[in-house]
């Protein structure tokens, strides 16, 4: 009986350590879940930000296309009156009243400067189109990377 009383008592020493080690793992697994808890609430939070992003850069996209297609009422409208327009029409006309002529011809050059000035507005709509569709492309990849 002295020998079964040795093996019991290093059973329960070896139990005892036994326990210990499944403690401190609990513990470690514990931590590591906590860890990752949080990981994920931050990519949640991540993933929020991007989407409300892509949400403002595809708005932003919207706003630009209506500037653009705007923008290019304006140079058709032009581009219509001046196809338009011959001698004798309300743009251009034979005037022998030299202030009317002048009248006219200064009318005529605003109007072309308007038309200069709705071409440069299309390039620039176009490029403003053009970078912010990039920005709503940027987000869309980052969201699609982060789900």
């Amino acid at each position: 009986m002295v020998g079964s009383g040795a093996v019991g008592a290093q059973d329960s020493g070896d139990l005892t350590a036994q326990v210990e080690r499944i403690k401190g793992r609990r513990a470690e697994l514990g931590e590591r879940i906590s860890v990752l808890d949080e990981e994920a609430n931050a990519a949640k939070v991540h993933l929020a930000d991007l989407e409300k992003r892509a949400k403002t850069n595809q708005s932003d996209v919207d706003v630009a296309q209506e500037q653009v297609s705007g923008a290019n009422k304006d140079v058709r409208s032009y581009a219509i009156k001046s196809f338009t327009a011959s001698p004798g029409t309300e743009m251009m006309g034979g005037e022998a009243d030299p202030n009317t002529a002048l009248l006219r011809r200064t009318l005529l050059q605003t109007a072309r400067g308007n038309r200069e000035e709705s071409i440069d507005q299309v390039r620039a709509a176009r490029s403003d189109l053009a970078t912010k569709q990039s920005y709503l492309d940027e987000t869309s990849k980052e969201i699609a990377a982060e789900k």
